[in-house]
């Protein structure tokens, strides 16, 4: 099949739907699939590439920063990837495209359908289901809801990455059903946590974009209370940049506890499983989720993994059993969980071992093949009697 994918972020812009949009087209690739992927250009990154069998068109948006965009900033990706996408429409023959993100990608994949008939799917990640961010969005969430409802409704599939966020959307669209299909983790490059020697002090580890969404506030208001009844030292390590660094910053050094953090700042992501390597905890007390990549990468190197009740860390955080899930903004909480892990190796390593057996469900090669699964009954509705008989081969 020829698959279009369209996303506003792709490696090395942008988080974890991009290393999504990334893993999944090398999945595609390697089973012969031919993958095309619309995204946008960044600084001094070459327009076009091809990389690993994948094929890569970047377009100019007025975006500041690698890792983060806002709201006018998406709509420039918008804008600017049209001529491209109505270049690509009639210079190839595409069976289907892959949306990432109802937005900004969705209206890319709209216009692809009415103006040639290639049909689309739209993958929901997070920030584009009406209520994921109400203390952040709910005016804009209003105003787009009739706009998002269009756009789904056209849509010849739609996919959350979570129960959870499954459960939102249908809050707001119920006419058609939702497939699940989860984010995934490359179970060869985030290996077992505990295969290195411990270390003098328990590491921490929180990887994320530095933002209010992510809950690194509640993370440092709750260090206080751990430092009064750690019975070892800890030092916890920010991996990730962003808009409200400075802000974080600031709010440790007011709190007298620099001595506990250590900030990395953007970390490549092909260099990130030696962070997960060298860390005993994983910490992210998150405002909302879709399906945290950063999640399944712990536990795929076998880490015992504190979060929050929210879609996405409530499917692959099991209470008590490979970390510990906490109400969003509970500081008191989030400390009462780490002096557990902190003070109990044997608890760590306990729950580090069944992270481990959980992340097996979550490869990128099943992944993909639900993907798979849902092309090619796309491209069934739409094909001839013969094409049919010899796609269900395929």
């Amino acid at each position: 099949m020829n698959i279009l994918m369209i996303n506003y972020e792709f490696p090395p812009v942008g988080g974890g739907g991009g290393i999504a949009t990334c893993y999944i087209a090398r999945e595609l690739c390697s089973k012969g699939h031919q993958v095309t992927v619309l995204t946008s250009c960044f600084r001094d990154l070459r327009r076009y590439e091809e990389i690993e069998g994948i094929r890569i068109y970047r377009v100019p948006v007025l975006r500041k920063r690698r890792d983060y965009c806002s709201v006018p900033e998406m709509a420039t990706f918008i804008l600017s990837s049209m001529p491209k996408l109505l270049s690509l429409m009639i210079t190839q023959r595409y069976d289907l495209c892959h949306i990432f993100f109802g937005v900004p990608s969705g209206p890319l994949g709209y216009l692809a359908k009415k103006l040639f008939g290639v049909p689309y799917l739209i993958r929901m990640g997070g920030g584009d289901v009406p209520g994921f961010r109400p203390f952040q969005y709910k005016r804009l969430y209003s105003l787009l809801k009739p706009f998002l409802n269009a756009l789904w409704r056209n849509a010849d599939f739609l996919v959350a990455n979570s129960d959870g966020l499954r459960t939102m959307a249908r809050k707001t669209f119920r006419e058609k059903p939702i497939h699940v299909i989860p984010n995934g983790v490359d179970l060869s490059r985030f290996a077992n946590s505990f295969q290195h020697h411990p270390a003098s002090e328990v590491r921490i580890l929180f990887v994320s974009r530095v933002i209010q969404r992510k809950g690194l506030r509640y993370l440092i208001d709750a260090v206080p209370a751990v430092c009064e009844q750690a019975q070892q030292p800890f030092v916890i390590h920010i991996v990730g940049d962003g808009p409200d660094n400075e802000f974080f910053t600031q709010q440790i050094q007011e709190a007298g506890l620099n001595s506990y953090f250590r900030f990395h700042g953007y970390i490549d992501h092909d260099k990130l499983p030696q962070y997960y390597r060298d860390a005993d905890i994983f910490v992210l007390p998150s405002l909302a989720e879709g399906m945290p990549n950063v999640v399944l990468e712990a536990i795929g190197s076998g880490l015992p993994v504190i979060a929050t009740r929210v879609p996405g860390s409530e499917d692959l955080v099991h209470d008590g059993e490979n970390g510990f899930l906490l109400p969003p903004r509970d500081s008191a909480a989030l400390s009462r969980a780490l002096l557990r892990l902190i003070n109990d190796r044997g608890l760590r390593e306990i729950q580090g071992t069944r992270s481990r057996e959980i992340a097996r469900d979550y490869g990128w090669t099943q992944v993909a093949g639900q993907y798979l699964d849902l092309y090619r009954q796309v491209v069934l509705q739409q094909s001839s009697p013969v094409v049919q008989e010899s796609l269900e081969h395929v």
